[in-house]
């Protein structure tokens, strides 16, 4: 049975964690963070750790540091359990080591499947050690062999040989470790759900977290040795980011804005050949129904283009005729000329409303074309 060691200074809360874990798992104890880096250190070490994060004298974030900064107890997995949830919480949960962050009231169905995942992950993580160990060798020896500049060629030249998603999120991928960078990626295209991918193998649900939440933070976004790139389609996470060496990471950034959104046409390629392939697969009758309002669609989008160019040149020859009268109009009103220059102001700063007006139906005009060219797909 794996043991999982609970830490928190509240005794309500350790009761609750017990309650739901005891019958699955071996638990230990520890109401503060000495007493649990004691428990760690010893002989036989829990599997997991429910960390707490608002302790005395030791917050859960040194804890947990302490325990990643330790080469005997590192690989063991940490998951805060806290009513902090916001992104900067989590963002320090993911810089101390941590696996993942449970909020605070505990949900027992989800708790159980963290856990669960932690644990398997652990498992993968012990079985990929070499292969990854084999990956990091390859990433470093191509990075001596070739120029920067020569791995974003080799990128692009390859890249039209990918014919799926998942198959260019491995190819950004290998582009990254091959600076002998870590990355997390997400690739979103809302026409199936988010992909994910690691050039460690394995994403943490906290790094699909912050992926999510740090993609409205702008195109770049820093925290300490982590850099999170947001470009249309990807985001990604760089957790080694040589924030401290100015020149070298200008060049790096440079290089992932180049290939990433150097990607775009590529995906947007995808999506259309998706979307293609989702239409092909429809029902005949849908298809054939589809090209029977086409002419119909046409029709209207005429009409509707033909309406606007009346609707135009008649406000034009409204309002020409309209100054033309109010000027002729001068000669019988006996106006001051303060009050002729007063009337011609009106009429002018109207007749440039009305061309304001015609400029900002372009966009309609846009829409039309737009329309149009789908159309004649």
């Amino acid at each position: 049975m794996q043991t999982i060691l609970i830490v928190d200074d509240i005794s309500s809360n350790i009761d609750l964690l017990r309650e739901i874990l005891s019958s699955s798992y071996r638990l230990k104890m520890a109401k503060n963070g000495s007493s649990a880096l004691k428990i760690i250190s010893a002989d036989e070490k829990p599997d997991l750790v429910l960390l707490d994060v608002m302790m005395p004298e030791m917050d859960g974030y040194e804890v947990c540091q302490r325990i990643k900064d330790d080469p005997v107890t590192k690989d063991i997995p940490v998951i805060f359990v806290s009513a902090l949830s916001t992104a900067e919480e989590q963002i320090k949960g993911f810089e101390s080591g941590a696996e993942d962050y449970i909020p605070k009231p505990v949900d027992a169905n989800n708790l159980l499947a963290k856990i669960h995942n932690a644990l398997e992950n652990k498992k993968k993580k012990a079985a990929d050690k070499e292969t990854l160990n084999y990956a990091q060798t390859t990433a470093m020896t191509a990075l001596t062999t070739m120029s920067e500049m020569g791995a974003v060629s080799t990128f692009f030249k390859e890249l039209p040989s990918v014919t799926n998603f998942e198959g260019l999120v491995k190819k950004l991928l290998t582009f990254i470790k091959a600076f002998n960078l870590t990355a997390v990626l997400r690739l979103d295209v809302n026409i199936q759900d988010p992909i994910y991918g690691s050039t460690n193998g394995n994403v943490l649900p906290i790094e699909k977290t912050l992926l999510s939440k740090l993609r409205t933070q702008g195109a770049v976004y820093n925290f300490k040795a982590g850099t999170v790139f947001n470009y249309k389609y990807i985001s990604v996470l760089i957790v080694d980011m040589p924030i401290g060496d100015d020149e070298l990471y200008g060049r790096l950034k440079d290089h992932l804005a180049t290939a990433v959104d150097g990607s775009t046409p590529a995906i947007e390629n995808l999506i259309a050949a998706t979307m293609k392939d989702n239409v092909a697969a429809e029902d005949k009758g849908t298809v054939d129904r589809y090209h029977q309002i086409v002419p119909t669609i046409k029709r209207v989008l005429d009409i509707i283009e033909n309406q606007q160019v009346r609707y135009q040149a008649e406000n034009k020859r409204i309002m020409n005729t309209l100054v033309e009268s109010v000027e002729n109009s001068f000669l019988h009103l006996g106006l001051e000329e303060s009050q002729e220059e007063f009337l011609i102001d009106l009429v002018t700063n109207t007749n440039n409303q009305i061309e304001e007006l015609f400029e900002s139906n372009k966009e309609l005009e846009e829409r039309i074309g737009l329309m149009r060219a789908f159309l004649a797909m």
